[in-house]
């Protein structure tokens, strides 16, 4: 063995890391997006196309767009749904966990009444031969014929059921003391299978074996020929199955508790299974813990989860790799590809090396020449030499074979070393720069350049990419409107101007297989140059006119890289691909490159993104077509084919949908209403039209969708709508019409001169005596009103008299207000100041109910208040509380009777030398805002008054320390409880909001602002309740 082979196996095995890369996509319907209830424990597929998603908390169904749930309770009793299956005639049978069938018939649920007898869970519904079979795991196996239960059912003493096969003339069954065999009445257990619970039974229809999931004993893969039963293989390492299903090839998909997905592949030529991939939440499985897989009509596989929801997995051309690396994403920025390998390059100057053909693997080179190197492009020559362009230290050549560096070409000056693009032809190496571009002739001894810029003819010195083609030329792209070609024989630089108009700035071209120029800008799309040009914008369907990156492959397609998403242009179809593929990250720019197989490779700044157009199957399965919603006149009416309708004029809104589960965002509607539309519509995402004015005639509604692939529906869902000519556009009606509306008039003059002269007296007399009562109440209801509203005006004056004056607030506190505001004259909220010394009370209050009652009551406590003040001159607020909640129980209940009358109030006592605030409170709360932030105190949850319920009360002091400047606000629920003109509750969390907004004005502006903002909230809404609202700042 030579010393260079030697080394380099040294190298490769030492210095390189080999790890599984690729992370698989799904999409996912959890209770974070969706409301689906995110325990599954059945999936199946009914004639529309609808997915029946069988929860722990009821039934869902899925068309791809929208999750509708449908509870059983009602009906069942239960809504733990168990099993489900699908009969012949596209009925759906429904399991639940207490035992119950349902069914649902015409949009309608209706139960199996015999089902009740069960009273244990159905682990399994089958229909084998127009019979429903049910596995009923306290029971043993029954059949149901005509929604009745059969006689002689297979019952299993102490043991429960699970599952079961039915294979011609024998039934397997899964229990948990392992499996049995029932063939014409006798039931034996089969003692070479393992004796523990079994969870499933699948018979892979390609191989026809059949495969036995157990808890705790692996997998079977078993084969019965004459009745005889031979073991073909265990699969003992999987553990805890829960399902078993094939895909349309025969490959084996395995569900775990805990282990994910196992997928086993089919050889049809040797028979055998071979695991080949196991989906964890290492490699984007969202939850492990499986409970249920299912295959739908377009070839997606559905996952339930137990706990984590449903996921979607189907084989995409589109597959990620290397999105992270010890936890932390790769950014790609450069790409290349040579042989049966591809070179990738990283931002912070890693280097890795995937094999084409297995992306699943990779080498990563260990250079420490290139740590910390933002790596912009890679080329590798004939001799495997790899050239590496850095963003600030020139050109590095890395040996493919040995892994180490052999050259480092520094150039002259900063912008120089700055390299952007390196390509060549033959002997020519092309190195685009920030500051011109650099050529290397092979034939020249130590790597001898040429210098080009625009001293030599180049539009700009800032080169984006160069491109060598097989003529002998390279193109230089620079962010102007000229591609320029410079040719290594003759050193002849050419300028062609694509755009005359506008200034662009293009990034990147490329040559398709018609040897036309593709050039891709930023901003403007992408331009195609051949004898014309033509410009791809948003308009035409590009994802953006944002373009980073450009290749075109063998069948003519362009392959555009964006920001968060690409472009295909191939003839006039442009698509886009997106999230829909999983791609949330960006294009790096020029890090594109395609392989030998045709493969399209992406550098993003997540991992590199690959196209496999040999993985790329068109969805040959049109979208079901469906109208959901028809309304006529804004009233929702019953959807059938034909709708008749009297003469008028309606407004007809008609809703629809496409059930695909394939991509299902990308279904696109046309319709048509003939008889009123000229022709179909634009193909549309919208999924609701409206006709405003439909008058008589008939209308047939037509409407196609079409899924992601630009499959139709085979045929239009139509609806046809008849609206009834008037009837008096008949022309024998109208002459009848004509005589019988003049005689009628005739007798209607008649008639109605003959009674209003009848009237006209009996009216006058009615009128006169009425008048004259009216008159007399009037009067006697004013004298009454006059005393009452007096009566109110005098007690208002009390009240007034009562409450303190504002002026020693101001005095104490200049930066203070109070905001009071009595629902009618009179009011039950009031405010109370009391100073004792350097302290100062503050007391706001809520009597028991409004008006004149609240007037009382609040007279009655502000009394009882100022005495206790000024017969106690140092109480605390706990104390006052305690003090005037007696007293207010001895006035009101002296004979023990019940009763609700009391008040709800909150006291602060502030200390104006140390800035402390004690603050107790009967219901009603505090906010402090300090420093911007504020501090809210709920206060004791007993009111004022006498309570029988209520014996045991207690009110506590709260002493906050407060600092100049800051400010607390006391008041009633009057303005929380304000609804608004939208009949919204202001609530407290409202109020303090508010005050948050406010907090940057002053007390007085406050004041002002709240009232306004009062106004504004309310709107016409009446004013529901005192307000009562005291702002203080200390």
């Amino acid at each position: 063995m030579s010393k260079k082979k030697f080394f380099f196996i040294f190298y490769f095995v030492f210095q390189t890391i080999v790890l599984c890369s690729q992370s698989f996509q799904f999409k996912v319907l959890s209770s974070e997006n969706t409301n689906i209830y995110p325990y599954i424990y059945s999936l199946h597929q009914d004639s529309l196309g609808y997915l029946w998603i069988g929860t722990g908390d009821g039934l869902f169904l899925y068309d791809g767009n929208t999750l509708n749930s449908y509870p059983l309770t009602f009906i069942s009793g239960d809504n733990f749904i168990s099993s489900s299956t699908l009969n012949h005639k596209g009925i759906s049978y429904l399991g639940l966990n207490n035992g119950t069938i349902v069914y649902r018939l015409e949009q309608k649920f209706y139960l199996i009444k015999e089902s009740l007898q069960f009273k244990s869970t159905i682990n399994q519904l089958q229909f084998y031969k127009n019979e429903l079979w049910a596995a009923v795991q306290n029971k043993g196996i029954f059949r149901i014929v005509n929604h009745h239960v059969q006689k002689n059912p297979i019952l299993i003493p102490n043991t429960q059921t699970y599952c079961f096969l039915i294979k011609e003339n024998l039934v397997l069954i899964g229990t948990s003391d392992g499996v049995y065999i029932y063939n014409n009445g006798h039931l034996n257990l089969i003692s070479s299978l393992p004796q523990t619970k079994i969870e499933c039974i699948y018979q892979n229809p390609s191989s026809n074996t059949i495969f036995i999931g157990t808890e705790d004993e692996g997998m079977i893969e078993i084969a019965i020929n004459n009745d005889k039963i031979k073991i073909i293989k265990s699969y003992s390492f999987v553990n805890n199955i829960k399902d078993i299903t094939s895909d349309a090839d025969g490959n084996l998909w395995v569900a775990t508790m805990g282990e994910g997905v196992y997928f086993y592949r089919y050889n049809k030529v040797t028979g055998l299974f071979s695991q080949e991939l196991q989906f964890t939440t290492e490699n984007g499985l969202p939850n492990m813990q499986i409970r249920k897989l299912f295959f739908d009509r377009e070839h997606n596989l559905w996952i339930g989860s137990y706990g984590g929801g449903l996921f979607q997995y189907y084989e995409s051309a589109f597959s990620h790799i290397l999105q992270k690396y010890n936890d932390k994403e790769l950014s790609f920025t450069a790409l290349c590809n040579y042989n049966e390998f591809l070179i990738g390059a990283t931002s912070n100057g890693k280097l890795y090396k995937i094999n084409i053909n297995a992306p699943q693997q990779y080498i990563q080179y260990e250079v420490k020449e290139l740590e910390n190197q933002k790596i912009n492009n890679l080329f590798v020559d004939n001799s495997l030499i790899l050239w590496i362009g850095t963003e600030y230290s020139g050109v590095f050549l890395l040996d493919l074979l040995t892994g180490k560096i052999i050259k480092h070409l520094y150039f002259q000056d900063e912008l120089q070393n700055n390299i952007s693009s390196i390509d060549g032809f033959g002997n020519f190496k092309c190195v685009g720069t920030k500051n011109g571009l650099i050529v290397f002739n092979s034939e020249k001894k130590d790597y001898e350049y040429q210098k080009i810029t625009t001293a030599e003819g180049l539009p700009h010195n800032y080169i984006n990419q160069v491109l060598c083609d097989v003529h002998g030329n390279v193109w230089v792209i620079t962010p102007t409107n000229f591609l320029t070609k410079y040719n290594f024989t003759n050193q002849k630089i050419t300028l062609n101007k694509i755009n005359i108009n506008d200034i662009l700035k293009i990034n990147a071209i490329c040559f398709d297989h018609k040897n036309q120029t593709w050039a891709a800008t930023y901003g403007n799309g992408v331009f195609k140059i051949d004898t014309a040009i033509f410009n791809y914008t948003t308009s035409n369907g590009l994802f953006s006119d944002y373009t980073y990156s450009i290749a075109a492959d063998e069948s003519g397609t362009i392959w555009v890289g964006h920001r968060q998403g690409i472009s295909s242009i191939k003839g006039n179809t442009i698509r886009t691909f997106s999230k829909n593929i999983g791609l949330y990250a960006d294009c790096n720019p020029n890090a594109i490159t395609i392989d030998k197989n045709g493969s399209v490779w992406f550098g993003t700044t997540k991992g590199i993104l690959r196209y496999d157009f040999k993985k790329s199957v068109i969805n040959k399965y049109p979208p079901t077509v469906i109208v959901t919603s028809l309304k006529i006149n804004d009233i929702e009416n019953v959807i059938s084919p034909y709708v008749e309708l009297e003469s008028g004029r309606y407004k007809i809104q008609f809703s629809f949908t496409g059930i695909s589960l394939r991509e299902s965002e990308g279904v696109t509607f046309q319709y048509m209403l003939e008889g009123y539309d000229a022709g179909w519509s634009e193909i549309t995402t919208n999924r609701t039209v409206l006709y405003p004015r439909l008058e008589e005639g008939t209308y047939t509604f037509k409407v196609l969708a079409y899924n992601y692939d630009k499959v139709a529906s085979i045929k239009p869902y139509t609806i046809t709508i008849r609206i009834l000519p008037p009837f008096y556009k008949r022309w024998w009606f109208i002459l009848i019409s004509i005589a019988v509306i003049a005689y009628i008039f005739y007798l209607i003059i008649k008639i109605r001169e003959r009674n209003l002269r009848r009237m006209e007296k009996i009216l006058k007399e009615k009128l006169d005596q009425r008048t004259k009562e009216v008159v007399k109440q009037k009067e006697l209801i004013e004298r009454k009103n006059k005393d009452i509203t007096d009566s109110i005006q005098y007690a208002k004056r009390i009240q007034e008299a009562i409450l303190p004056s504002l002026r020693i607030l101001h005095e104490n506190f200049p930066q203070s207000f109070v905001f009071y505001q009595p629902r009618d004259i009179v009011s039950g909220d009031f405010y109370m100041f009391h100073q004792i010394d350097k302290k100062f009370i503050f007391i706001c209050a809520d009597a028991t109910g409004h008006g004149v009652p609240g007037a009382f009551m609040s007279l009655i406590s502000s009394t009882i208040l100022k005495d206790i003040l000024h017969l106690q001159q140092h109480i605390t607020p706990s104390e006052l509380l305690y003090k005037l909640d007696k007293e207010i129980s001895d006035i009101f209940n002296q004979d023990n009777s019940e009763t609700q009358d009391g008040l709800d109030l909150s006291v602060c006592l502030f200390d104006k030398e140390t800035y402390m605030l004690t603050y107790s409170a009967a219901m009603r709360p505090l906010i402090i805002f300090s420093e911007q932030k504020w501090t809210y105190y709920k206060g004791n949850r007993h009111s004022i008054g006498f309570s029988k319920y209520d014996i045991h009360k207690t009110f506590y002091d709260i002493q906050i320390q407060l600092k100049p400047n800051d400010r607390f606000y006391l008041f009633t629920d009057g303005l929380p409880d304000q609804f608004s003109s939208q009949e919204h509750k202001l609530k407290v969390s409202g109020l303090i909001h508010w005050l948050e907004e406010i907090q940057k004005i002053s007390m007085t502006q406050q004041h002002i602002e709240i009232q306004k903002r009062l106004v504004s909230w309310k709107g016409k809404e009446p004013q529901i309740d005192d307000i009562l609202l005291i702002g203080i700042e200390v």
